[in-house]
């Protein structure tokens, strides 16, 4: 009887044990990824490949950044992209909005890390297309967050830097949380200690690739 009650003991230690394992896996998976993303950004444009006369969409903006920084994070997006619905092959959380031209891809374990896509419209076909990664993980809690424009006449992404903000955003991101827009168009700031906080808010300047700092 002991000895049953022993071997159920080490199972059920072995059981928990698994998972706690599992959350710290992936975290340190999620920190190596897009650490390697930030490290490997290096401002360069991106090609958007699209098939016939159709205008470029979320998706393709969305493959160029990812197939430009390889890795097991932009991998995974790209899987979702191919096939929307598959989620026994993978449980994270997939947002793929596209009349708001939104995208999110967030681990679904511990949702500590996720990335974010949007786009802004603007005349003659161009776009202004944002990547935001948040990596709370990161032992200095940075993630990136990366301006594009897109020429259709080119099909590139050419980064816009600095970032284009014209004032009020004298500390930078420094650490924080960056919110990309689903619904309206203004970026909000959140400090990662308290979410609850009234965000800093970054209010885009209609027709332009310009945002003003509240």
């Amino acid at each position: 009887m002991n000895s049953k009650r022993n071997l159920l003991g080490i199972l059920l230690a072995l059981t928990v044990g698994l998972f706690c394992i599992a959350p710290a896996a992936q975290a340190q998976e999620v920190e190596s990824d897009l650490s390697a993303i930030r490290e490997m950004w290096e401002g360069q444009p991106l090609t958007v490949k699209i098939s016939g006369d159709r205008a470029a969409g979320l998706a393709d903006f969305a493959r160029a950044f990812a197939r430009a920084y390889l890795c097991d994070l932009t991998d995974a997006i790209v899987a979702r992209l191919d096939d929307p619905k598959n989620t026994r092959k993978d449980p994270n959380t997939f947002i793929f909005d596209a009349p708001h031209g939104y995208l999110k891809y967030r681990y679904a374990m511990d949702g500590g890390a996720w990335l974010e896509l949007c786009y802004w419209t603007l005349p003659k076909g161009r776009r202004m297309v944002a990547v935001s990664m948040v990596d709370l993980y990161s032992s200095d809690k940075e993630g990136l967050l990366a301006f594009y424009d897109y020429d259709p006449t080119t099909h590139r992404m050419s980064p816009i830097t600095p970032l284009p903000v014209r004032s009020g955003l004298e500390r930078g991101i420094d650490g924080r949380i960056v919110e990309l827009p689903r619904v309206g168009y203004d970026i909000r700031l959140y400090e990662p200690s308290d979410r609850r906080a009234k965000p800093e808010v970054l209010k885009w300047i209609k027709g332009t690739m310009s945002f003003e700092a509240e």
